[in-house]
């Protein structure tokens, strides 16, 4: 019941972006359900585990509101892999602006990346439940870029941008064009499409506040050491 209550809110979010309601109501109901469902009962089991995590590593069968924080961040990590979609007219519209498909799709995922890592850092209190989570969540990142060299180029860039974001974050007003905005936009080589800085905000709205839920919604379960 919790995925869909999550959904729902994350929706009803979502539509009360100025830019674009209808991306932000769905890509919020999406993330805040995913993530909902993922720390109610996330079963490696149904989906292709990551290279590197075995399915005994996570508690498949309890209730993962109480989560170690490593396991925490390792589902956050996987949920990229899910959440990060943009539509197919979204792309056309990127094209005819002249701005490479998978470039954008890359900086999306970066982005999305850094709106979860912007709300661990501030909605964690304890550095040490910050550390774990992290560790989880690169954890998952580092074993896919093994897979391939074009998996280890985009997650050293992927670390790039997180730092990068994260030095204008505190600059972040979701009631102007924000700094984040602004530096995706740098990165796709935006020009005069102007609805890139909307949909940047978005997906990092969308991502950061539905990871704030997730947080809000796990109990801890203590971790003295890295997984």
């Amino acid at each position: 019941m919790f995925p869909i209550a999550a959904a729902f809110g994350g929706l009803i979010l979502g539509l009360s972006f100025n830019g674009n309601p209808l991306l932000g109501g769905l890509i919020c109901g999406g993330m805040f359900g995913l993530v909902a469902w993922a720390l109610t009962g996330f079963k490696l089991g149904e989906s292709k585990p990551q290279e590197g995590i075995e399915p005994s590593q996570i508690d498949t069968e309890s209730n993962s509101s109480k989560m170690p924080p490593v396991d925490f961040g390792r589902t956050l990590a996987l949920s990229l892999f899910v959440s990060v979609k943009p539509s197919k007219d979204e792309i056309e519209t990127v094209e005819a602006y002249g701005i490479n498909s998978n470039l954008y799709f890359n900086e999306v995922f970066f982005l999305c990346a850094f709106g979860i890592v912007f709300a661990v850092f501030k909605e964690l209190n304890s550095p040490v439940h910050v550390k774990l989570v992290m560790h989880g969540f690169h954890e998952v990142l580092s074993e896919h870029a093994k897979e391939s060299d074009t998996n280890s180029k985009m997650y050293h860039t992927l670390v790039k941008r997180i730092d990068s974001y994260m030095q204008v974050a505190g600059d972040y007003s979701p009631d102007s064009l924000s700094p984040i905005a602004l530096k995706f936009g740098e990165y796709i080589d935006a020009n005069t499409w102007m609805k890139a800085y909307e949909y940047a905000d978005t997906y990092f709205l969308s991502h950061a506040n539905a990871t704030k839920l997730a947080i809000a919604e796990n109990t801890f379960i203590p971790q003295n050491a890295l997984a």
